[in-house]
């Protein structure tokens, strides 16, 4: 007599080998187990996105500032204690903080309000000022 696991050897070998003669049979088994399923596993992922949500975008926004910036939020924190919590320029309470650094050299000069960060970026692009300028004075 056959012990159970020669029966269960047995039997996962004729699946495995009836897999490949009848693929056809397998695959609608499998869309008919995966269709009967869809809605749940969808809840479930819905839900697990929901109870995450947060914690994710605030780990996204952290390695964000770690890649770009080589920052950490306690160091962000850090340079908007030393401003006194205002904006780098116009010296505004920062709402809506941006990060300031050198596109050259990629270091860090400050943190600034959204409307000073967009200005700033428009004056550092070569040749942007004379031409505003000169649309300004056409004369």
């Amino acid at each position: 007599m056959k012990t159970a696991e020669a029966i269960r050897i047995y039997r996962r070998e004729w699946k495995r080998q009836d897999r490949f003669k009848n693929p056809e049979k397998y695959r609608a088994k499998e869309r008919a187990y995966i269709s009967a399923r869809r809605e749940k596993y969808r809840a479930k992922g819905r839900a697990q996105y929901a109870k995450h949500r947060e914690k994710r975008k605030q780990e996204v926004k952290e390695d964000r500032l770690l890649r770009l910036y080589s920052l950490t939020p306690e160091g962000v924190e850090k340079i908007k204690l030393a401003q006194g919590n205002k904006c780098a320029i116009c010296k505004k309470t920062l709402v809506n903080p941006c990060i300031d650094h050198c596109h050259k050299t990629g270091r860090v000069r400050g943190i600034l309000c959204n409307p000073c960060n967009f200005h700033l970026s428009a004056l550092e692009t070569p040749g942007w000022l004379s031409t505003a300028l000169t649309y300004l004075n056409p004369t």
